[in-house]
């Protein structure tokens, strides 16, 4: 034995940035089963390494073969070694990529991480108390986080704000809004390592009673970062239904809180991984079954998540650092969360082994100008002789649909939602030969940013798990984006210049960058040409009439604007529908029965 204690490890020069972290954990029997440590800081970025398994220790050194993961490049296999200079101190020495180094690190404590956690809830609901963030019976989030050696310092308030809104409901606007105004990094953080937690009412959305959390993930914004902000909903159906102040519902509380934060964390949901029956924060208690599941959940992440959270390389794991689920090791399975690539396939269920479930997805239509939305329609087809059951949850952010655009020059992209549902997805019946289909996918620029930005073919697939015992690819299609005016090349870019625009215009409430949403407005009307096949001048009144259907106001602002009927369906009564989602018939429709008073 090396006499080399487990535990955090770090030096510090506040003078030149520079940073190193090193995660040292022993096993059971006292030896050593892993060593991780990010090294860099300061404009450079932060490089990583983790351990391979075989490591030796010997005498006062500890030596291993390890694979770094350098702030950009390639992974590479190196060489380390950590020898004992005192009794809290050690000194690493090898190459990590930017030639010999040899420094001093000190112990700072018995856990692996550090995370900061920023924790606001609205006000007018059943709130927990502080004890559920960090109390001392091992039901609270940070004793459960401790569990994973995470250390939540200090340990989290609740702040209770006044809700600008009045309202139970919340749009993912208005929440975006709130993240913004109150999800700031803390001016004293132990680590750099935070996360924003806000609990409101409900997500109001498509099929907001079952919506329990949200993972923002939107990276277009130079002021937002990917998994900094989470929302966990207390009026969701799975919390609500327990008495307030109850065991039960401090427990759904408790949970719907830990799931989060994995995410945040980047871990994706273990049915993901093909671990439909693990028992841990990441999975659903209703896929075992409640009673099952929590008879013998012992409030803690599974092994290879635990690895995963104590392990993982920077560009992996840290919140802000990648988008969710874009991985450069292999601790987890890697891909996209929702990716029907990497969810186990079970045995079809008792009753659908007659059924044969088809997925088909294309545009709305084969040509596309040069920067107008683009929309797709997914389609459920059971060509068999029994029923199906579905789950009818056809857009990318519900979690189940993952949809992939190839560009013209090979760039491979998979949409990616500004937020992340965690939701029990209902199951409906399908029967023979009948279809269910879904024409609102909107995918002319996702948190990413733009997708469609270059003339020329793409190639559109999608894969689709939310048939039980199957996973459904369907078939490749194509769309064409033609080549450009000058005048349309112009407008195009006027939004994909402005990630918060195209924010505003993907959660549907243009008042979130209203300046660049009057400029744009006005380029598309006096710029681009007169084509009925474009469809963006209709989009935009469109994406204004949903504007005016819902309250908006921004959170930091003295007023707001109150929901307009009257201005929407004005909008609507403009729009030609053809090309966009049906969606804009059916809200025509129900507008005009409001105002009627039907």
């Amino acid at each position: 034995m090396s006499g080399i204690e487990a535990g955090l490890y770090e030096f510090v020069d506040r003078r030149t940035g520079q940073e190193i972290r090193l995660r040292l954990q022993r096993g059971a029997s006292g030896s050593v089963v892993a060593v991780s440590a990010d090294l860099g800081g300061g404009p450079a970025g932060i490089a990583s390494f983790v351990s391979r398994s075989d490591i030796v220790e010997s005498g006062s050194d500890i030596a291993f073969d390890a694979m770094l993961y350098p702030a950009s490049g390639p992974a590479a296999p190196v060489r380390a070694r950590i020898a004992r200079a005192g009794a809290d101190t050690i000194t690493l020495s090898g190459d990590f990529g930017a030639g010999p180094i040899r420094a001093g690190l000190t112990r700072v404590g018995a856990a692996l991480r550090r995370l900061t956690l920023v924790v606001d809830a609205i006000d007018g609901f059943d709130v927990p108390d502080d004890s559920l963030l960090g109390g001392s019976g091992g039901t609270d989030v940070a004793s459960c986080l401790a569990k994973a050696s995470i250390a939540v310092s200090p340990v989290p308030r609740l702040t209770v704000r006044p809700d600008p809104y009045g309202r139970t409901v919340h749009t993912p606007a208005e929440l975006h809004e709130l993240m913004t105004l109150w999800g700031k990094p803390p001016a004293r953080a132990a680590d750099p390592w935070w996360l924003n937690v806000l609990m409101g009412g409900r997500f109001d959305g498509r099929g907001y009673g079952d919506v329990s959390g949200v993972l923002y993930d939107v990276s277009t914004d130079e002021d937002a970062f990917p998994r900094q902000g989470v929302a966990v909903f207390l009026a969701s159906k799975g919390i609500a239904e327990h008495a307030p102040g109850s065991e039960n519902w401090k427990r759904e509380i408790l949970f719907t809180l830990v799931h989060e934060i994995g995410h945040g964390l980047n871990l994706p949901h273990a049915f993901d991984e093909g671990r439909d029956t693990a028992l841990t924060w990441m999975n659903y208690p209703s896929r075992l079954g409640p009673d099952v599941f929590w008879k013998k959940f012992d409030y803690s992440f599974d092994e290879r998540e635990r690895h995963f959270l104590c392990h993982a390389p920077h560009a992996d794991i840290a919140p802000g650092a990648c988008a969710y689920a874009a991985r450069r090791s292999d601790l987890l399975s890697g891909g996209r969360v929702g990716d029907a690539a990497f969810r186990h396939v079970p045995a079809p269920e008792d009753g659908d082994e007659r059924a044969r479930p088809r997925l088909e997805i294309g545009p709305l239509k084969p040509h596309y100008v040069f920067g107008e939305p683009v929309f797709l329609k997914v389609e459920l087809v059971n060509e068999g002789t029994t029923s199906l059951r579905y789950a009818k949850a056809f857009d990318p952010s519900d979690g189940l649909l993952t949809v992939t655009v190839v560009k013209p020059h090979g760039e491979v992209r998979i949409v990616r939602s500004p937020f992340a549902l965690c939701q029990d997805h209902r199951l409906r019946r399908l029967g023979p030969g009948q279809r269910v289909a879904f024409d609102g996918i909107f995918v002319a620029f996702d948190a990413d940013g733009a997708l469609f930005d270059e003339p020329g073919r793409y190639t559109l697939s999608a894969r689709y798990a939310g048939v039980p015992g199957h996973v459904l690819t369907a078939p490749e299609t194509r769309l064409r984006v033609l080549h450009p005016t000058r005048d349309e090349e112009r407008v195009a870019i006027l939004v994909w210049d402005k990630p918060l625009l195209m924010r505003a215009i993907g959660l549907r409430q243009p008042l979130i960058a209203r300046d660049d949403w009057e400029t744009y407005r006005e380029a598309v009307t006096h710029r681009l040409p007169i084509d009925p096949g474009n469809t963006t001048p209709a989009f935009l009144i469109y994406t204004a009439a949903l504007g005016w259907m819902k309250p908006h106001k921004p959170a930091c602002a003295a007023r707001g604007y109150e929901a307009d009927l009257a201005k929407a369906g004005a909008h609507l009564r403009k729009v030609h529908a053809a090309h966009l989602p049906s969606g804009v018939v059916r809200k025509k429709r129900r507008i005009a029965r409001e105002l009627r008073g039907d």
